[in-house]
C-alpha cells in the first residue's frame, strides 16, 4: 500500500509541475494589450518622426509593467522579442539601433544616445572614460571612438584633460566633421569653475583638445547651466541656458531662468538671446535659432536673423494644452532642458502625458513653424476595453528619427 501511495504522490507531483508549466506558458504567450494611434487633427504620418520606448502600468497591479517600442507607428512589445534581443536592450532608441547594426563597435561603450553622433558616413562616440570603464580609469580622460560606416574601420583616441587634480563634466558634443565641439566644465578643489567650448579634430588627433571659447563669465556664482535638447547634434548651434535655484511661497525649491545663449560653431561666437517678460523658450535646429514667448496655451514664435541677430516674428502656435512639450519648473539634476519639445527642419515636435479619464496617456503635436499649422495632433491609447481602464501609458526615452533610419 505504501508503494502505491508513493506512486500516486509522484504522479500528482508530475501533473502539478506540468500543469503549472502549461499555465505559465499560456500566460507568457498570451497577447499583450493592443494599442492604437488616435488622430485628433492632421495626418498620423507625421507621428512617424517620433521613435520611443514606453510602458504600460496598471494602477491596480504594482510592478506588472510591460515595455514596448514604437518606430514609424509600429508597436512591438519587448516581451515578444527574442530573449537575446531583450538582454541587449537599453531602452534607448539610437543605442539599440547601433547595437543591432554595429555590434563590434558598440562593445564596451556606454549605451546612451547622448554619447553618440551619427551621420551618413560615421558613428562617433564621445564620453568620459569613467562612463564605461569604472576601474583603473582617470577622472580627467575622455574617449573618442570613430567608425567609418563604409570601410568598417575603427579608431579610438584617449584625450587627457589638463589638470589631474580637477574634476571635469562633459555636457554635450556636436559634430561638424572632422571637428567635434565639446562643452566642458572644470571644477577645482577650491570651488573655482571654468566653462568652455573645446574642439577635437578627428583627422588631426595629435593636436589634442583645443579650447576655442571660454564662457565662464556668463555663469554667475549662484547659477548653473544646462544644454537645451536638440534633435540633431550635427547642426550649427549649441543652445545653452543658465538657471538659479529659488524657493517658492510653499518653500519648494524651483529653477528660475537667468539667461539664454547660443554658441555658433561656424562663427566661433556666443549669441545672447533676449528674454520676454513672460516665460521664454529657446529652440534650434541645424541652421536656425528660434525663440518663443510662452503664453501657456500658445507659443508666439520668432526666428533670429543671423546677419543682424534680430528676432523676426513668425506667428502664434496654438498648443493642445498649457504644458504641451513643457513641464513645470522643478529642482532637477538633468543637464538637458526642455527634453519634450524640439525643432527639426522647421517643424516643432512636442509631447506630454495627459490625464484622460483614469489614465495618463502620451499626447503628441507636430507644427509647421512657417505656417503655424498643426500637422498632427493625437495620442497613443489602448483599444476600447473596459478591463483596461486603469492602464496608463508612459514614455521612457524618445528621439526624432528624421524618417530616414
Amino acid at each position: 500500500m505504501n508503494k502505491y501511495y508513493k506512486l500516486t504522490n509522484l504522479l500528482l507531483l508530475i501533473a502539478l509541475v506540468f500543469g503549472s508549466f502549461f499555465v505559465w506558458k499560456e500566460k507568457i504567450s498570451s497577447p499583450m494589450p493592443a494599442l492604437k494611434v488616435v488622430t485628433a487633427e492632421g495626418n498620423a504620418e507625421y507621428l512617424k518622426a517620433f521613435e520611443f520606448y514606453g510602458y504600460l502600468s496598471n494602477s491596480e497591479v504594482y510592478g506588472n509593467d510591460e515595455s514596448f517600442h514604437v518606430k514609424e507607428n509600429q508597436i512591438n512589445y519587448l516581451a515578444e522579442e527574442p530573449i537575446l534581443k531583450r538582454l541587449d536592450n537599453s531602452l534607448d532608441p539610437l543605442s539599440n539601433q547601433l547595437i543591432e547594426k554595429y555590434r563590434s563597435f558598440m562593445r564596451g561603450k556606454y549605451p546612451s544616445s547622448k554619447n553618440f553622433l551619427s551621420t551618413d558616413n560615421f558613428i562617433i562616440y564621445v564620453a568620459k572614460t569613467t562612463d564605461s570603464y569604472w576601474k583603473e580609469t582617470k577622472m580627467n580622460e575622455l574617449v573618442i571612438a570613430v567608425l567609418n560606416k563604409e570601410t568598417k574601420e575603427e579608431e579610438e583616441f584617449t584625450v587627457s584633460l589638463d589638470n589631474l587634480d580637477n574634476y571635469y563634466d562633459l555636457y554635450t558634443s556636436h559634430l561638424n566633421y572632422p571637428k567635434i565641439s565639446l562643452v566642458l566644465s572644470e571644477y577645482t578643489m577650491t570651488d573655482q569653475q571654468k566653462h568652455a567650448i573645446y574642439e577635437f579634430n578627428i583627422e588631426d588627433p595629435e593636436a589634442g583638445l583645443r579650447e576655442v571659447y571660454d564662457f565662464t563669465e556668463k555663469i554667475e556664482a549662484d547659477e548653473s547651466y544646462g544644454v537645451e535638447e536638440v534633435a540633431d547634434r550635427t547642426g550649427r548651434f549649441i543652445p545653452l541656458r543658465a538657471t538659479r535655484y529659488v524657493t517658492n511661497t510653499e518653500d519648494e525649491m524651483m529653477t528660475e531662468l537667468a539667461s539664454y545663449f547660443v554658441y555658433d560653431i561656424k562663427e566661433n561666437k556666443m549669441i545672447d538671446i533676449p528674454l520676454f517678460e513672460t516665460n521664454t523658450l529657446l529652440l534650434t535646429d541645424q541652421v536656425d535659432i528660434y525663440t518663443a514667448e510662452d503664453l501657456g496655451s500658445s507659443l508666439n514664435f520668432y526666428k533670429m536673423n543671423l546677419e543682424n541677430e534680430k528676432l523676426e516674428e513668425l506667428g502664434e502656435v496654438q498648443l493642445h494644452s498649457p504644458l504641451m512639450g513643457r513641464t513645470e519648473e522643478t529642482y532637477s539634476y538633468d543637464q538637458s532642458l526642455n527634453p519634450n519639445i524640439t525643432v527639426l527642419d522647421g517643424k516643432l515636435y512636442a509631447f506630454e502625458q495627459e490625464l484622460i479619464e483614469d489614465s495618463y496617456l502620451p499626447v503628441f503635436q507636430v507644427v509647421d513653424l512657417k505656417t503655424q499649422e498643426t500637422l498632427f495632433m493625437g495620442r497613443l491609447d489602448r483599444l476600447d476595453d473596459a478591463s483596461d481602464k486603469n492602464i496608463s501609458i508612459g514614455i521612457t526615452n524618445y528621439r526624432l528619427n528624421e524618417l530616414k533610419n
